[in-house]
């Protein structure tokens, strides 16, 4: 198999013409890439070239029809959290992260602290950058990353 010309043979002035040549083994196979029409239709690019499929859980698209990261209550983020874990597309780590919420356990006293709205995204993007001030570790700034990561993406989906 010869591939050390491959750029040169590219390169050369068949590839002007509308040809490329392709050279394998000591055998070559001159490809048409002129624009002159075939007589056989032509074969649909999809079925020639393989395709990336992502594949995302609905999960994710459900969340996001139900809360809003950027308005959104203590309460509202502990059932992302349950969800989202619960379908296994986030970290037990992650999941308790986002489900500490200091909040509930405030409003043992009669405060409606639990079902406050507020913007999640900005809240973990002001820990990032208090962790930041303090000299966080890497493992830190990693955790507050992902969850920041996990919100912003629900957010862009919306």
């Amino acid at each position: 198999m010869k591939l050390d010309n491959v750029a040169y043979k590219l390169a050369d002035e068949s590839l002007t013409s509308g040809n490329v040549t392709v050279e394998l083994s000591g055998a070559q196979e001159v490809i048409d890439r002129s624009s002159r029409p075939r007589e056989a239709a032509p074969e649909s690019r999809d079925s020639r070239m393989p395709q990336d499929v992502v594949s995302v859980s609905p999960v994710w698209q459900d969340v996001a029809s139900r809360i809003d990261p950027r308005n959104a209550s203590p309460l509202e983020i502990i059932e992302l959290s349950r969800t989202l874990y619960g379908a296994g597309v986030i970290t037990f780590e992650d999941h308790v992260t986002l489900s500490f919420q200091p909040e509930v356990n405030a409003d043992e006293g009669g405060s409606t602290a639990s079902s406050e709205k507020k913007d999640f995204i900005a809240l973990w993007e002001g820990k990032q950058d208090e962790a930041l001030r303090q000299g966080a570790s890497r493992a830190e700034l990693e955790d507050l990353h992902r969850i920041q990561a996990v919100l912003g993406y629900i957010d862009s989906i919306r």
